[in-house]
């Protein structure tokens, strides 16, 4: 076995370890109060996992829920009746926080999104295919800002839109599913200026996604 083979066993071997020596509890084992999440038994604060499941027997799962000291502390997964993964997320001191993931049915992702946000990034939104559906940037306020698009279901983009701090702010462009410009408008300050006036903007064969392309605003 070679030593970067072995490496991964252990590591595995660990985690392992690590998840079947947590304490496990149901909704019937713990008391909720204000500030605490206690066991009942001794009233004192729950470290462990706290599992709901959909049916008496404890077969199917429904939530798992990291919980530490009392308060809901690190991952948690919630999931359909037939035991995939519905949604996903990070508590942080009993809120959520960070990227928060939500799936198709099927098993696709559905959407991803930062809760709580204090940092710049994007949030996206996919179609039940997989492919992204939309991705919307944020500045560290949880302001609009910066470039954002949505997309057609063949993965081309539709939409290219343009903000700064909340507000629109430059051109917003849209294409069709094939990638050829149906229109073009600018903003400024969020109030709209002007559609892109060009007599030949019906000509889909001058404006292909591949074109670089100067807009006169009159």
């Amino acid at each position: 076995m070679s030593r970067k083979l072995l490496l991964c066993s252990m590591t595995l071997f660990l985690m392992l370890l690590t998840a079947c020596s947590q304490q496990e509890a149901t909704f019937y084992e713990l008391s909720f109060e204000q500030d605490k999440i206690v066991l009942i038994d001794t009233n004192k604060p729950f470290s462990g996992i706290y599992t709901e499941y959909y049916d008496a027997g404890q077969q199917f799962p429904k939530s798992r829920i990291v919980i530490k000291n009392g308060v809901m502390e690190g991952r948690f997964y919630h999931y359909y009746p037939d035991g995939k993964l519905r949604e996903r997320g990070t508590h942080s001191d009993g809120k959520i926080y960070g990227y928060h993931s939500l799936y198709w049915p099927n098993g696709k992702i559905k959407q991803k999104f930062f809760v709580g946000r204090d940092k710049s990034g994007y949030n996206y939104e996919y179609f039940d295919n997989g492919k992204i559906r939309e991705m919307r940037h944020y500045n560290a306020q949880a302001q609009l800002d910066g470039k954002s698009f949505t997309f057609h279901r063949n993965g081309n983009v539709k939409d290219e839109m343009n903000y700064k701090k909340g507000k629109r702010e430059g051109l917003f462009i849209t294409k069709d599913k094939a990638g050829f410009l149906v229109n073009v408008f600018e903003y400024r300050d969020d109030v709209l200026q002007e559609h892109a006036r060009d007599p030949d903007l019906s000509d889909h064969s001058k404006y292909s996604a591949k074109t670089t392309m100067y807009y006169n605003f009159l």
